[in-house]
């Protein structure tokens, strides 16, 4: 799968996961395409790659304890 990005000197390229992590970890990325839209790093959240934990809300967790209800 390949992902578009837009890198901050403004061309836009499709790059493999791996290719999107580095580019964020380099500090190269102004957004990057996901299947919801446009995804703004800095200010949308985005996974941290280097290791450190999330500080935002888990969106996931309401759908994980509420599974029988």
């Amino acid at each position: 799968m390949l992902i578009s990005v837009m890198l901050k000197d403004g061309t836009i390229e499709k790059v493999t996961p791996q290719g999107l992590e580095n580019l964020i970890l380099a500090d190269l990325v102004i957004r990057f395409k996901r299947n919801g839209g446009w995804v703004v790093v800095g200010k949308d959240p985005v996974r941290n790659f280097a290791g450190e934990d999330y500080a935002g809300t888990d969106r996931r967790s309401d759908t994980l304890t509420n599974v029988d209800a």
